[in-house]
């Protein structure tokens, strides 16, 4: 049982004042994905047991960078206040907004998070102060970091659309870097086309707004993305029915660029 075991570093534990419905497990279960997603490190070689009577969601980890991660949430959750008083890593910017995200949906059922063990030890709990320092550490400059604005394109799959509560922008779960991510549809994006691509199980492209954040030797992490447009199912195609498509729009092939830039000198020629 896990209250006899010594305390564990490979373990973090989620405890809530209400019963364990479906759709407060699979929460539970996307707060730890995306707070380990937001780390680097991915969710495979994670075990999460849950109990039914009030919500106790354990997490184990069964790798060194699972192991890793966890005491990664552990030390930002126990130190909050101080990891505002100097600039902010990437990866402690995007576990905090999630963790901010869970917060804020979750705070009726007063969420802690503890390190299980003899005894258990309690970290937070995940309340509005919480709420509040982890959205203020999500905003905080990040040390040695480059942060860049813009527009993307993601070829991705559509996971599942939907809402935790009515108070909350609908989201979208898609596929980033390999990895799912829930992300807030632009209030002026109508819904339908989203929940056709999840029935669908289709390949689409989605435009995102996003920044990225990025220090030198890491990959970039991608931060606070909007979902701000869909594009049509891309079905397949054949060769043949590329290269018809290709004359179709008079597409210049290699073979026939240097006879395309001769001619155009020749008509510069003619025009002097």
């Amino acid at each position: 049982m896990i209250a006899t075991m010594a305390r564990a570093k490979n373990m973090l534990q989620l405890r809530l004042c209400e019963p364990a419905a479906p759709a407060r497990v699979e929460r539970a279960g996307r707060l730890f994905a995306n707070a380990l997603n937001a780390l680097g490190v991915s969710d495979v070689g994670v075990t999460l047991v849950v109990e039914n009577d009030r919500l106790c969601a354990t997490l184990r980890t069964r790798s060194p960078a699972g192991t890793a991660g966890v005491q990664l949430i552990i030390d930002l959750v126990r130190i909050p206040v101080g990891a505002l008083s100097s600039p902010a890593h990437p990866a402690q910017i995007a576990l905090a907004e999630v963790l901010a995200r869970y917060a804020r949906d979750e705070h009726r059922a007063k969420p802690e998070l503890w390190r299980p063990g003899k005894g258990g030890e309690r970290l937070c709990s995940m309340d509005e102060t919480f709420a509040n320092i982890m959205d203020a550490l999500a905003k905080a400059p990040s040390t040695g970091a480059q942060r860049v604005r813009g527009t993307t394109y993601v070829h991705t799959k559509i996971l599942r659309v939907g809402r935790t509560d009515e108070r909350q922008q609908l989201r979208v779960r898609i596929s980033v870097n390999g990895r799912p991510i829930d992300v807030a549809l632009a209030e002026e994006l109508a819904a339908g086309p989203f929940f056709d691509a999840a029935k669908s199980e289709q390949i689409v492209r989605v435009r995102l707004r996003t920044a990225w954040l990025h220090m030198a030797g890491e990959h970039p992490v991608v931060h606070d993305p909007l979902v701000i447009g869909i594009d049509e199912t891309k079905g397949a195609s054949s060769g043949a029915r590329i290269v018809e498509i290709a004359a179709a729009q008079r597409i210049v092939t290699a073979d026939e660029l240097p006879a395309l830039l001769s001619s155009i000198d020749r008509s510069d020629e003619d025009g002097k």
